[in-house]
This record gives structure tokens, C-alpha cells and sequence, in this order.
């Protein structure tokens, strides 16, 4: 259901999103407008306005609105989590590359 109780959450499962917080997971605007900075994810500082049927991003921070979004993705499948592993790929390649370069 969509009361804001953030922790658990599968694909399907509606959650409601308000300003201040991060989207866990992927998901599709199914109520409502808001105003998010996808910063984290794109680097990009000019908010993202997301309205019904607009895809969100895990990561993505609710600056203004009030939004509830359907789950599309379970968390470790999400935007997220897949940049979280590519970080972590890429440090552990850059530590084999450095012992090569010793």
C-alpha cells in the first residue's frame, strides 16, 4: 500500500514518495506530481519534473510533491543497485591495474 513505509518493497507494491525522500527502486508514477533530482544517478542539478506514467529512478530524491509509484523492478535489479555494482567492478579493476603498474 502506499503509506509511505519504506523497507520491503516488490515489484508491484505501490509506495507513496513525499518531499525529502529517495525512491528505493524503480517505478512508474501512478498518483500525482513531483519535482526530482536525479543528481546522484546523472549528475545532472536541474530537477526532473515526473507526473503519472513517468518512470522514476532508485536514487532519485522527491525535492517538491507528492508522488506514489508503482514498483517495477526488485531492489537489486534496480538503476541503483546496478550503478552501485559497476563502481564496485571498477574499484577492484583499478586496484589489479595499480598492482600491475607496481
Amino acid at each position: 500500500d502506499a503509506d509511505g513505509d519504506h523497507g520491503a518493497e516488490r515489484r508491484g507494491d505501490v509506495i507513496a514518495l513525499r518531499a525529502g525522500e529517495e525512491c528505493p527502486v524503480d517505478g512508474l508514477v501512478v498518483k500525482g506530481a513531483a519535482s526530482f533530482s536525479e543528481a546522484a544517478l546523472t549528475g545532472e542539478a536541474v530537477p526532473v519534473e515526473k507526473h503519472k506514467d513517468s518512470t522514476v529512478s532508485s536514487g532519485s530524491l522527491l525535492l517538491g510533491g507528492y508522488v506514489e509509484v508503482q514498483l517495477t523492478a526488485p531492489a537489486n535489479e534496480s538503476t541503483l543497485a546496478k550503478l552501485q555494482e559497476e563502481v564496485a567492478f571498477a574499484q577492484a579493476m583499478g586496484g589489479q591495474t595499480q598492482q600491475l603498474v607496481d
